[in-house]
């Protein structure tokens, strides 16, 4: 059996870089911070804002899984840990969008093999 293995950063400067490469390359990354909630939220990051000692990481609404958050910013200091992850993130309404728009398009698909003739006796 294969075993998955999480990285998990706790350092500020690695929590930044990480914060940094999912913002660089639009991958997904599990933040850990009690702004959010008392779970680990994997989302993406939109922006990184540094004015002073404590950046500002601006990051999607939310969730991978739809679950919207009570705010979109977060001081550095308030992230406890981080988990990288090497996929895109990926908006997940439209995920589900894209679905439905599969299912329509093969039930379409399927109609049009059936001939009129067929129902005509």
């Amino acid at each position: 059996m294969d075993k998955i293995v999480v990285e998990i950063v706790t350092s500020a400067d690695e929590i930044l870089k990480s914060l940094m490469e999912s913002h660089d390359s639009g991958t997904m990354i599990g933040i850990t911070s009690p702004e959010l909630g008392p779970d680990t939220y994997i989302t993406a990051v939109r922006d990184i804002l540094i004015d002073d000692d404590d950046p500002i990481i601006v990051i999607r609404g939310y969730d991978r899984s739809g679950y919207f958050f009570s705010k979109d910013t977060l001081s550095l200091k308030s992230i406890t840990s981080v988990i990288p992850f090497n996929s895109i993130f990926d908006n997940p309404f439209l995920r589900e969008v894209k679905k439905e728009l599969e299912v329509i398009r093969g039930n379409r698909e399927n109609n049009a093999s059936i001939k009129t003739e067929d129902y005509i006796s």
